[in-house]
């Protein structure tokens, strides 16, 4: 009878997304959504255009699924992408139209901060936590 033992791996131990990944996944697929329907509907890229609020928009989501991909990049990107969000808000209030290219309609006006928003809680809300426990 041989005493050899089998390594039975240690099971892995369940990691929670944090909250930059969380909003990277749920607004990165709501914006590819959003711009993937739009195109579908046959955007046009005039200026001001619907193709360019999607072609935005995807822009955002790819980055948003980059930083899923690279954990270490995450909070940056979040952050890139409140900063965006935070001027298509203030470009957006001054008319109908960001730069004269990407339009802003009602939704845009919700949207926008919104999406700034939920960004910048994702990124606080680490500290809170780290500020509360350390007491």
């Amino acid at each position: 009878m041989s005493d050899v033992t089998t390594a039975v791996p240690a099971p892995r131990q369940m990691r929670w997304l944090t909250a930059a990944q969380t909003f990277a996944l749920v607004v990165g697929l709501f914006l590819a959504a959003r711009a993937v329907s739009t195109l579908a509907a046959g955007a046009s890229f005039g200026l001001p255009g619907d193709g360019w609020r999607a072609g935005f928009q995807l822009v955002v989501a790819g980055a948003l699924a980059f930083a899923l991909a690279r954990p270490a990049w995450t909070e940056r990107i979040v952050l890139g992408v409140c900063l965006a969000y935070v001027a298509l808000t203030v470009l957006g209030d001054w008319g109908s139209s960001v730069l004269g290219v990407i339009p802003v309609d009602s939704r845009d006006k919700l949207v926008h901060p919104l999406i700034a928003v939920l960004a910048a809680v994702a990124l606080l809300i680490p500290r809170l936590r780290h500020r509360t426990s350390a007491g």
